[in-house]
């Protein structure tokens, strides 16, 4: 449960189809309601649109993994971001970073945010537990709340950490 020093976020990671090479598609969803069953929906932009009906936000999960294509990416609308580090992916088969996926993204007009997970399922790294904490999100919101929390994840005030000791940024803006 959360408390005064810590706030649990509903979500829950989908899968939402194939890519072209076969591999699943899956999307981590958070600020969700209910829980979305994939299997009620024909294709990945449907469950994409029914986690934003809820009021919550898709994030690609693990493009270099699961070997999204730069039009497989541009194919799909209203993300708000994809994973560029997932720990599991990089500790289990060395493919845990996705830079190249939003830099073409990114350099085509597609403005989506970078976000780093743990993604630990438990089923490829049970014997090594140096994948877990290794990611992670510094957010910068007013207080502990919901409500502020998803503003700064929309707005982009965060930033993404490959590893757990990583620095502080207390405070950032964009100059005029």
């Amino acid at each position: 449960p959360s408390g005064d020093r810590f706030l649990l976020i509903d979500g829950e990671e989908i899968t939402a189809g194939h890519s072209e090479i076969g591999a699943e598609i899956h999307f981590v969803a958070f600020n969700i309601k209910e829980r979305i069953n994939p299997r009620e929906f024909t294709e990945p932009q449907k469950v994409l649109d029914a986690v934003r009906a809820q009021g919550g936000e898709v994030v690609i999960s693990h493009p270099c993994w699961s070997g999204l294509t730069l039009k497989e990416l541009m194919g799909l609308e209203g993300y708000l971001g994809i994973e560029i580090y997932n720990a599991s992916c990089f500790y289990s088969i060395g493919k845990g970073h996705s830079l190249s996926h939003w830099d073409d993204l990114l350099v085509r007009g597609r403005r989506v945010m970078g976000y780093a997970h743990d993604d630990s399922h438990g089923h490829f790294n049970d014997h090594r537990p140096t994948d877990v904490a290794r990611a992670s999100l510094m957010v910068k919101a007013p207080a502990l709340t919901a409500e502020a929390i998803m503003g700064a994840l929309r707005k982009g005030e965060f930033y993404a950490c490959s590893e757990k000791d990583a620095p502080k940024i207390l405070d950032f803006w964009i100059a005029d």
